[in-house]
């Protein structure tokens, strides 16, 4: 746990996590800030920003870059919610606790969907992103999963077509730019 934003950005670089929780207000700095820089420091890192609905700007946090804005009113501790968050963030896409849509709704604030929506992938082709992502080539790939090369090559040439890329690097990019290859595990 660190307090300041300079400490924050300090240990993104050393421990380069998967996620960031911060509150908006800091010892030092602002936890804002933080989430604005985590994305340059660590680039498939997800934020949540943990707010208070009596002191904190409501407005300006769900319109904040973070990944998941969460009020302590909304339910912090519930199960549910917390399951509905992380997996929307781990889509790629935006959560905004009952508080935080409220308060844009109230505002005439649209909602909007963070990142690109990451694509429908096939049982086969999940098999070979953690593959892909560590750096092995169709044969490799091939000789792990022990399947027919041609399968593999044609797993991974539909993964690059979903994804939008041309090459193996741009796909790799790509995945951990969607947080796909987090999704996978190791």
């Amino acid at each position: 746990m660190v307090t300041t934003e300079k400490e924050a950005l300090s240990e993104l670089a050393q421990t380069r996590p998967g996620m960031l929780i911060v509150t908006p207000y800091l010892e030092q700095g602002s936890g804002l800030a933080v989430i604005e820089k985590a994305r340059s420091v660590v680039d498939d890192i997800r934020t949540l920003l943990i707010v208070n609905q009596q002191t904190d700007n409501l407005i300006e946090a769900g319109l904040s870059k973070a990944d998941a804005v969460m009020s302590e009113a909304d339910g912090f501790n519930e199960k549910p919610l917390f399951f509905t968050m992380f997996r929307a963030i781990a889509l790629g896409q935006r959560f905004r606790s009952e508080s935080i849509l409220k308060a844009l709704a109230e505002a005439n604030v649209a909602r909007e969907i963070w990142r690109d929506s990451p694509p429908e992938l096939s049982p086969g082709e999940w098999e070979i992103v953690p593959l892909l992502v560590n750096g092995l080539g169709d044969r490799e790939i091939a000789e792990t999963l022990k399947i027919n090369y041609e399968t593999a090559r044609s797993r991974s040439k539909a993964l690059r077509r979903k994804l939008g890329v041309g090459n193996r690097a741009q796909a790799v990019t790509r995945l951990l730019q969607l947080g796909l290859a987090r999704m996978v595990g190791p």
